[in-house]
């Protein structure tokens, strides 16, 4: 329900009132939509991305291998990433 708010919204926004013309109405529109469209990529890839790396770790490990670990929850859960994505130590 959400993005289908996000989007009526978006639409009534943009199609409605006097200043929908304008090249700054169009950029205040445009950013909000963008990002929504980065993030819910972004959330769907590392999403599918975890869930074929569970599906890869056989538990109880293979033959004369080592146990697999617990998978990656995402970006936050990889160590070194650097950044604002770096783990405290």
């Amino acid at each position: 329900m959400t993005f289908l708010t996000f989007a009526g919204a978006t639409l009534h926004g943009s199609a409605s009132g006097s200043d929908s013309g304008s090249a700054w109405a169009f950029w205040v529109y445009l950013a909000p939509v963008t990002a929504m469209i980065f993030l819910t990529t972004y959330r769907l890839v590392v999403s599918l991305s975890n869930s074929v790396r569970r599906r890869r770790a056989v538990p109880g490990g293979r033959a004369g291998g080592p146990v697999p670990g617990p998978a990656p929850l995402g970006p936050l859960d990889r160590p070194g990433t650097g950044g604002f994505l770096r783990r405290p130590t």
